[in-house]
C-alpha cells in the first residue's frame, strides 16, 4: 500500500479530477468508498482526563518513575486510525487480489497474465490488476508503456492517465508519457477512447493514433510497427522533440542526462538500439551538430 500514489492522494484530497477518472476504474474503490463513509461516522468517546489521572495516582500501585502518562482520549484517535488504516488495506488488497508490477529503468519485464494473455513493459513503467473475478472483469491500469498480446475472451480493458483502450483478442501497444498517448494496432482491433471520453478510434491492424493532452495530433493505416519496435531492442522516433528523446534514452539506459543551454523542443527524427549508449547518442547529437560525454550513468550534452 505504501507504494499506491492514486491511493494516498485520494485519502488525502490532493487527487486531480483526471486521475480520480482512472482511480475509479479500480475494483476495489466501491468498497473503499464505503470504508471512508463509515470511518467518518466514528467518535472517541468522550473521557474527563482529569478524573482519570487522579484515579490512577491514588492507585496502591506505584508506577515506575520512567513510564509516561498518555492522554486516554489521544490513544483512542490513534486506535480508530489504526483500524481504519487496518480496514482500507484489507479491502483494497483481500488475500492479495491486486497484483502491481513496476519496471525500473533500463529494464524490461515479459509477464503472463492470469488468463494467459502477455503483456511485455517497457522501462519506467506500472502495471496493475485485480485477480478477483479476471475472467468477466479483464481490466488492467497502466503508467508508461506496453505491448499486449491478448487471448480471446471477455473485454479486455486497458486504463491509463490519458485514455483507454478496449480490445477482445489482438495484439497492440499504448504508450502513456506525460501529455503524450499512442496506441498501435498489430493484430485484429481496439477501440481507443481519450480521457475524458469524449472522442473514439477504430484501430485495425496497422493502424495508430497519437493524442497529446486529449487531442488528435496524428494517425495513420499504416506503419504502426514503428511504434513497438522498443519490443525488439530499438526506439524509433518521427519528429519528436529532443527533450522527449532524452527522456526516453534515460529510461533505457538508466542514465542521467545534462543538457544545459540546449534547446529541447528542436525536433529530430532518428532511431538507436538499447545495447550500446555511445552509438546511441551519435544517433541522437550528429543531426543536431551537438557534442556529448558519458561519464559514468551521467551524459552530457553540448
Amino acid at each position: 500500500m505504501k507504494d499506491d500514489e492514486l491511493l494516498h492522494k485520494w485519502i488525502e484530497g490532493t487527487i486531480s479530477e483526471e486521475e480520480l477518472n482512472v482511480f475509479k476504474q479500480r475494483p476495489e474503490f466501491e468498497s473503499l468508498s464505503k470504508t471512508i463513509q463509515h470511518a467518518d461516522q466514528l467518535q472517541v468517546a468522550s473521557i474527563d482526563e482529569s478524573s482519570m489521572l487522579n484515579e490512577i495516582l491514588n492507585q496502591k500501585k506505584t508506577l515506575p518513575t520512567t513510564t509516561n502518562i498518555f492522554s486516554i482520549k489521544r490513544l483512542g484517535s490513534i486506535a480508530v486510525a489504526a483500524c481504519l488504516l487496518f480496514i482500507i488495506g484489507y479491502v483494497a488488497w483481500p488475500g492479495d487480489q491486486l497484483v502491481r508490477i513496476e519496471v525500473a529503468q533500463g529494464q524490461k519485464i515479459h509477464e503472463l497474465l492470469p488468463d494467459g494473455s502477455e503483456v511485455i513493459l517497457n522501462a519506467s513503467s506500472i502495471l496493475s490488476y485485480s485477480k478477483k473475478d479476471w475472467d468477466s472483469n479483464r481490466q488492467v491500469q497502466l503508467e508508461g508503456e506496453a505491448q499486449f498480446t491478448v487471448r480471446k475472451g471477455s473485454t479486455f480493458s486497458v486504463s491509463s492517465p490519458n485514455g483507454t483502450v478496449e480490445v477482445l483478442g489482438t495484439v497492440f501497444q499504448v504508450k502513456d508519457r506525460g501529455k503524450n498517448y499512442v496506441v498501435s494496432c498489430t493484430e485484429g482491433r481496439v477501440r481507443v477512447s481519450n480521457a475524458s471520453n469524449s472522442e473514439r478510434w477504430i484501430l485495425e491492424k496497422g493502424a495508430y493514433v497519437k493524442l497529446q493532452q486529449g487531442r488528435l495530433i496524428e494517425e495513420s493505416l499504416i506503419g504502426a510497427k514503428n511504434h513497438h519496435d522498443w519490443v525488439d531492442g530499438i526506439s524509433r522516433f518521427n519528429n519528436e522533440t529532443l527533450g522527449f528523446i532524452l527522456s526516453e534514452l534515460e529510461r533505457q539506459y538508466a542514465i542521467e542526462i545534462n543538457h544545459e543551454n540546449i534547446d529541447l523542443n528542436v525536433k529530430l527524427s532518428c532511431n538507436f538500439k538499447h545495447d550500446n549508449l555511445d552509438l546511441a547518442m551519435k544517433a541522437i547529437t550528429l543531426p543536431l551538430d551537438l557534442s556529448y560525454r558519458i561519464d559514468q550513468q551521467t551524459v552530457y550534452i553540448y
